[in-house]
Formats: C-alpha cells, sequence, structure tokens
C-alpha cells in the first residue's frame, strides 16, 4: 500500500513538472491580445500576450489538477469572458472545459464608447458664394476641434473618427450698411478615412450644428446703429490631409464648403482650415 502511494505520489511530481504548451487561436481575426493564468489564488497575476506569439508555454503545471484561463481582446484594455481549458491526461489533448462571463471592467461604459483623443487648433480664411457675396466679403477665423476614438458593439464602424468644433468667424462686410459681421458656432461632426498610410492620411468630414449671426448695422448711412443677433442650421462637408503620425503632434490642412439656412434661403461659404493636431 506505502508502495502504491509512493508511485502515485512520484507520478503527481512527473506531471507538474514537465513543461506544457498549448498554441493558442483566437476565436475572431478582430482579436490582437490575449492572456493566461494557471492559478485562482492570484486572479490578477495575468500573462499578457500578441496573438502572433501564440504558443503558451506553462512550466510546473499539474495535468491533473490545474486549470488553464484564458482571455481574449480586440483593443488592449477591455477582456472577453473566461475561456477555461483542462488537460485530458487520457487522450493527451486540452479541452474547453467551459466559459464564463468576466465582471465588467472598471472603466465606465461611456470611457469605453467615447475616449478624447486629439485637439485640433486652426486658422481658417473663409469667401462666401451665391447671395452671401451681395453681403459678407472675404475673411479669417479660429477653431477648435476635439476628436474622440469610438468603440461600440459593431466593429463596422469603429473606424469612424467622432468629433466635436467650436470656431470664430469674422468675414468682411460688402454692403455700406453693415458695419461689422461675427459669427460664433459650434458643430458635431464624423471623420471617415479613405486613405491611410505611417505618416498620411485623407479623411471626409461631414459636421453639421449651429451658427450664431453677430451683426452691427445701420438703416441708412450716419444713421444709429443697431445690432442683430439671430441662429441658423449649418453643414459642412471637407476633405481633410492630415500630415504626421498619430502618436504625437499632425499638420492638417482641410478645405470644405459650407452651407446654412436662412430666412428661405441657403448662405454658402468655401473655406480653408488650416493647423495642428495634438494626439495623446
Amino acid at each position: 500500500m506505502v508502495f502504491c502511494l509512493f508511485l502515485l505520489l512520484c507520478f503527481s511530481q512527473t506531471l507538474a513538472a514537465e513543461p506544457v504548451y498549448l498554441e493558442f487561436r483566437p476565436t475572431s481575426p478582430e482579436i490582437t491580445q490575449f492572456r493566461y493564468r494557471t492559478s485562482d489564488e492570484h486572479p490578477n497575476q495575468w500573462v499578457t500576450s500578441e496573438v502572433h506569439d501564440s504558443l503558451i508555454s506553462l512550466e510546473n503545471f499539474d495535468k491533473s489538477e490545474e486549470v488553464l484561463t484564458i482571455q481574449q481582446s480586440s483593443d488592449g484594455s477591455s477582456w472577453g469572458k473566461d475561456i477555461l481549458f483542462r488537460f485530458n491526461i487520457t487522450d493527451n489533448k486540452w479541452e474547453v472545459f467551459s466559459e464564463v462571463s468576466v465582471p465588467p471592467i472598471q472603466e465606465s461604459e461611456l470611457e469605453r464608447t467615447f475616449k478624447p483623443t486629439s485637439l485640433d487648433i486652426r486658422g481658417q480664411y473663409l469667401a462666401p458664394l451665391g447671395i452671401c457675396s451681395d453681403s459678407y466679403g472675404t475673411g479669417f477665423g479660429g477653431k477648435l476641434q476635439l476628436g474622440f476614438s469610438f468603440s461600440g458593439p459593431s466593429k463596422s464602424i469603429d473606424h469612424l473618427l467622432p468629433y466635436t468644433t467650436l470656431y470664430y468667424q469674422k468675414p468682411s462686410s460688402s454692403t455700406s450698411l453693415v458695419s461689422s459681421f461675427q459669427i460664433i458656432g459650434t458643430t458635431l461632426g464624423i471623420g471617415i478615412p479613405v486613405r491611410k498610410h505611417h505618416a498620411f492620411s485623407v479623411c471626409i468630414d461631414i459636421e453639421a450644428g449651429i451658427m450664431q449671426h453677430i451683426i452691427e448695422w445701420t438703416a441708412e448711412e450716419d444713421g444709429p446703429q443697431s445690432l442683430s443677433l439671430y441662429l441658423d442650421p449649418v453643414a459642412r462637408i471637407a476633405a481633410t490631409f492630415i500630415l504626421g503620425t498619430d502618436d504625437g503632434v499632425q499638420v492638417v490642412v482641410s478645405p470644405g464648403y459650407s452651407f446654412f439656412f436662412e430666412r428661405g434661403a441657403i448662405g454658402q461659404l468655401i473655406s480653408i482650415e488650416a493647423g495642428l493636431r495634438v494626439n495623446w
């Protein structure tokens, strides 16, 4: 009886001492990383690996007792279900023995969905088209644009680049009755990448919002000045050219076309924006 127990102990030690290997294959081509652990006693002691380094080597793994836990990730920050592997000693192969949902990660749903990732500081040159030429002349302005990364339930839209803007424009006046035009606007937009290289990319930007007109005018020459304020809906489409890598400061040039609706008429402006984008 003692001899049998001694053999069983030696056999168990041999199982635990031999390195055990598993080549992990991700369940989706969108997976970029995986992590694994072999003990529930230290649940935060994960070993993280890239998918191209898929061979897992386990030292001192007890094939008769221990379980290998693997999680997958497509972004390196949020992790999927626990996939539990057990080694079948009889058949000498690994087997998936269950999948368990893990608790939610610490980040909130909003943080996982939208994260600010860049800030543009741009100057603007603008010129009127159509009926706007009767009132507006050329002008200048400035623009701040805050960009976000997007991670949603559908991977097909993860490449889109949402952003919001705040801008100020001061076109000149082409009529003697108006002494000053000023515009303050804000928009929400989406960038659609159409060409991307390591240090050069092109996006089609589509945005919409509201613009506040501030007009100082007089009913007759040399008459008293009046101030008028009114809001118009506005939309803009632009081709944005980005020079530089997305882990630092980039140069941005964005020619575009804007139109706004005012009292049954459509105002039109063309503009070119240029500035810097700071990424983090």
